[in-house]
Order: C-alpha cells, then sequence, then structure tokens
C-alpha cells in the first residue's frame, strides 16, 4: 500500500514538473481600437429624432393584416424563412424571400417601433381576468422577429449594411415594446425577440 502511494506521488508530480520546464510565457502587445467616430454610430435602437408621436401596438396590430398574412402564413414559407439564420450570408444573394425586403408588413412595424410609446391597454383586462389573461398577439410577434431577422440578414448579403442596421434597429425596439408591460409572458416573449434578433 505504502508503495503504490508513493508512485502515484512520484507520477503525479512529474508531469508537473515537466510542464514547470517548457510552458513559458508568449509576450503579447495589445492595442484597444478607437473609439467610432461619431460616438454611439452603431445605436441599436431608434433614436429619439426618428421618434413619431403614438402609440405602437396600433401599428404592430395592424401588420397583422389578413391580406398580407394569407400567402406568408404556409408552412413552406415559414420554413424557408426558418432556414435564413442557418444560411451563409454569400448564400443568400439568390434567396427566392426577396419579397421580405419591402414586405408590407415589416414597413408596418418599422414604423410601429419608431413610435414615442407602446401601451399594449393590458392591466385591466389583468385585473379582470388574472392568471387566465390570453395574450395571443403577443406570442406572434415572433413571427415578427423571424421576418426581420431574415430581413437584415438578406440586406447584409446585398451589401447594405445600413438597412440592416435600420432592420436590425426595429427588431430591438419590438423586443423592448413587447417585453414592456404588466405580464411575465410579455417579458419572456420580449426576451425571445431579442435573442432572435442577435
Amino acid at each position: 500500500m505504502k508503495r503504490l502511494a508513493l508512485l502515484i506521488l512520484v507520477l503525479g508530480t512529474a508531469p508537473v514538473a515537466a510542464r514547470a520546464e517548457t510552458a513559458k510565457p508568449i509576450p503579447l502587445t495589445l492595442a484597444p481600437a478607437a473609439a467610432p467616430v461619431p460616438a454611439l454610430k452603431y445605436l441599436l435602437l431608434p433614436e429619439l429624432s426618428e421618434q413619431t408621436p403614438g402609440n405602437a401596438v396600433q401599428l404592430y396590430y395592424r401588420a397583422f393584416s389578413p391580406e398580407w398574412w394569407t400567402n406568408v402564413r404556409k408552412r413552406e414559407v415559414m420554413e424557408k424563412v426558418d432556414k435564413v439564420s442557418e444560411t451563409p450570408i454569400a448564400e443568400l444573394k439568390n434567396s427566392d424571400l426577396k419579397w421580405l425586403l419591402n414586405y408590407q408588413a415589416l414597413r408596418e412595424v418599422d414604423r410601429a417601433a419608431r413610435r414615442a410609446y407602446c401601451d399594449w391597454e393590458l392591466t385591466d383586462r389583468l385585473k379582470e381576468d388574472g392568471i387566465k389573461l390570453l395574450i395571443p398577439d403577443v406570442q406572434a410577434m415572433r413571427d415578427f422577429a423571424k421576418f426581420l431577422a431574415a430581413r437584415a440578414r438578406l440586406e447584409m448579403a446585398e451589401g447594405r449594411l445600413d438597412k440592416a442596421l435600420d432592420t436590425l434597429r426595429t427588431g430591438f425596439a419590438l423586443a423592448r415594446h413587447v417585453g414592456d408591460s404588466v405580464t411575465l409572458i410579455q417579458a419572456l416573449v420580449g426576451n425571445a425577440v431579442g435573442a432572435v434578433m442577435l
């Protein structure tokens, strides 16, 4: 037993001693990146100067117009939109989803994201219904996030980086608007929308 303990001790310390002799520090020289000019050049939310008066919810609901969604809410279309996030950007130049670049429902979401405030007006409903309150409209905001993320990648593929940044701003504002309400579900969906945009 003593021999076994001695053997473990000798073998256990041998690699440490060998590593100590061979491990030499590698000097690195690091320099910080220059500050962007102007400062905060790449904002992830619309600027105050872009905001218009009114409640964003009205425009988000307008974006649900059945006329705009009839041909889009098909399984094959939704599967293609889902695959865009996994497709290398270079391969998106010839995508058959280019219609997303001018999709009218997303234009309404762009406008909504730039409204001065977003009030879902659910406080009274929550008081009435309590835990039984249904909010299917909020869950559907995930679809807008998927479409926005796909549109941003298509814009990147075309080299339109400023447009892609605007689309990302729309998505992050949507995440903020959805999450800024009185229910936990909305906070979770807002978080999910932000994750999709990232």
